[in-house]
């Protein structure tokens, strides 16, 4: 590194100035005699500058280095700075001083490799450490203690129940001839399920297919026919249609609970027993000739599901339409089996006729001991027999 030496610097008073000493050695003190043609001035002032450029020099290279400002750009060389009136800070006489107490081993040459400058910051700061705080060996470390933790099964947070939703269903209700009604039931989350049918006072048991769904034609009771479907669980659903045809039909319904035995026998127009027109469960008639005013027709209701089973047959004649005049003999028989023989049968019945209201009736029967099994029993006078006009 090359050093300017047209440097103009005031007289300082250095406090490392001058040593009084006389046991320095002879070849030291032949280095600082006074060299021929240099005054004493000149002398002082040239070493003052080599001071401070060589401490510069060690605060920037040993102690940090220079910022990426002060280095010289890559392959241009150093330029010569012309500096006047230059004065020490208080600060700089500190670092020097600092440094000066700190360095065990001289400055290193500027033509120093970066290697030597690293071990110079090592012996520096193993001085440091001297000084001040012993550093701390790692094998004098107490080991760390670990402790074993059991496996812990974490506690997930309980799932709480989840109420069930209440089954989607609908009944749909569309209108047939004859003044029926056909209702179509769905059902899906309740397959192969029980269900009541109410309509107007009447109700039969019924029962829901694989896929949860019933299809069925009822006959209506009332112009404006509500239906309603209840299943065991308390669900159920209902749908309404207008049925204003019911004013041409005459309708008799007979219901009852479980195996009782009971049916609606109508003799039409005279009809001998189990000759043409008589309608019962063997012979239940034709709705087309029902259409063309001729005869009526019964339909059985409900699913023979044992004692709790609600069943009903239902008989319709069409008297507004009727295309022959006469007289319609109605009656309910019991036949007496081996499920009935000995006990009491409850019964209904619902009467509407065309104009009139509803006419219902109850029936307790008791049927006669097992040893009358095969016989019938006739009752008349339950309900009334219809005159039909034609039309």
């Amino acid at each position: 590194m090359k050093l300017p030496l047209n440097l103009k610097m005031p007289e300082i008073n250095l406090p490392f100035g001058r040593s009084g000493t006389s046991d320095a050695d002879p070849a030291e003190a032949a280095e600082r005699a006074p060299k021929p043609g240099l005054s004493g001035r000149t002398r002082l002032i040239a070493g003052t500058a080599l001071a401070v450029f060589g401490i510069g020099y060690l605060m920037q290279n040993v102690m940090g280095g220079p910022t990426p400002q002060q280095l010289p750009k890559r392959g241009a060389e150093a330029q010569s700075m012309q500096v006047e009136n230059v004065m020490p800070t208080a600060s700089d006489m500190a670092s020097a001083t600092l440094n000066a107490g700190m360095l065990t081993q001289p400055a290193p040459e500027p033509a120093r490799e970066m290697t030597n400058t690293a071990s110079s910051r090592i012996e520096v700061l193993e001085d440091v450490a001297q000084d001040g705080a012993q550093p701390v060996a790692l094998g004098d470390l107490e080991p760390i203690q670990t402790a074993a933790l059991d496996e812990v099964e974490p506690e997930l947070p309980k799932t709480e129940s989840v109420p069930e939703l209440s089954c989607d269903m609908t009944l749909d209700a569309v209108s047939a001839p004859a003044a029926t009604v056909d209702l179509t039931l769905s059902a899906p989350c309740l397959p192969n399920e029980r269900l009541t049918m109410h309509h107007n006072g009447m109700m039969f048991t019924a029962v829901t297919d694989a896929s949860g769904q019933s299809r069925m034609r009822v006959p209506a009771l009332s112009e404006n026919a509500v239906f309603i479907v209840s299943f065991t669980n308390g669900e159920g659903a209902v749908t309404q249609i207008d049925v204003p045809t019911l004013e041409f039909f005459d309708r008799v319904v007979l219901q009852w609970r479980g195996k009782s035995g009971l049916g609606v026998h109508a003799l039409e127009f005279g009809a001998e027993y189990f000759g043409k027109g008589h309608i019962h469960a063997e012979t239940t008639g034709d709705v087309a000739a029902t259409a063309k005013g001729e005869s009526g027709f019964l339909m059985r209701y409900g699913v023979d599901a044992g004692p709790e089973a609600l069943m009903a047959e239902v008989y319709t004649f069409p008297t507004g339409t009727a295309v022959r005049d006469g007289r319609i003999a109605l009656s309910v028989e019991a036949e007496v089996t081996g499920a009935n023989c000995g006990t009491k049968v409850d019964a209904q019945t619902l009467q509407i006729r065309p104009g009139e209201a509803l006419r219902t009736q109850d029936l307790e029967l008791f049927v006669p001991d097992c040893d009358a099994v095969g016989d019938f029993l006739v009752l008349n006078n339950l309900l009334q027999d219809l005159k039909v006009a034609s039309n």
